[in-house]
């Protein structure tokens, strides 16, 4: 159980005993009082069930803003089956992609080389932080090591992604757009992203991914480090 649904549970059983305290409350107001009496428990009564209102609204809150950080942030560094229709271990689905700079290709073509494949989009934030860090951290760091890095924009159009890749146009990853989430509903049909594949050099996939936190970026890059090929004396 996570723990934005642990904490779902607790605050939910504390919110009914609360609440249904209230009930009680109120109908022994109006059963053992009259006059004054009466009309000042049933305020304070009315009053408790404002704040119990107000608590339950706030909670709920705090609850979809933690479950919307573990599902965007924190479920990164560890290989997550959630929403894929892939599985780890198996082989990747190939699919036909044309780069914004490059020539039509299908996946196939790139077995033998370890593929990182990642899904973004440009309204979403945690991508816009990702992109830089997979660009810096595996783009970069295993260039010439046989790795290929293909950022896929889900819903855009060529003309989106082109205008993307210009603010990011010293990057060696292939910028691809998706406009029909024609490849990205091969691997999954849950719309949460980022959602980052790594496909081993043999086509099968090593790890798969949802979400983003920075301090955890090492964790991908130490797949694809033990799966890549090494460089080459004298480099």
């Amino acid at each position: 159980m996570s723990t934005s649904q642990l904490l779902f549970l607790v605050g939910l059983v504390g919110l009914v005993v609360y609440f249904l305290s209230l009930v009680v409350r109120t109908i022994l107001a109006v059963a053992m009082s009259s006059g004054e009496v009466r009309s000042a428990r049933l305020y304070r009564c009315l009053m408790g069930f404002l704040i119990w209102t107000a608590a339950s609204v706030g909670f709920f809150f705090v609850v979809l803003l933690a479950s919307a950080f573990q599902g965007g942030a924190a479920g990164f560094g560890q290989p997550n089956q959630s929403g894929f229709l892939t599985k780890i271990g198996e082989p990747a689905p190939d699919f036909e992609f044309e780069p914004i700079d490059g020539k039509p290709q299908r996946l196939s073509d790139l077995k033998g080389q370890t593929v990182v494949l990642d899904f973004f989009a440009t309204w979403c934030r945690p991508c816009m932080e990702e992109l830089p860090e997979l660009d810096r951290q595996v783009a970069r760091a295993f260039a010439g090591k046989e790795v290929v890095v293909v950022a896929i924009g889900i819903g855009h159009s060529r003309d989106e992604v082109a205008k993307f890749q210009g603010r990011n146009n010293q990057s060696p990853m292939l910028f691809v757009p998706d406009p029909n989430q024609a490849i990205f509903s091969k691997y999954t049909d849950v719309g949460s992203i980022p959602r980052t594949v790594m496909i081993k050099r043999d086509g099968t996939i090593g790890t798969q991914m949802v979400g983003y936190a920075p301090h955890e970026m090492a964790v991908l890059a130490s797949l694809v480090a033990g799966d890549s090929k090494p460089r080459s004396a004298g480099e």
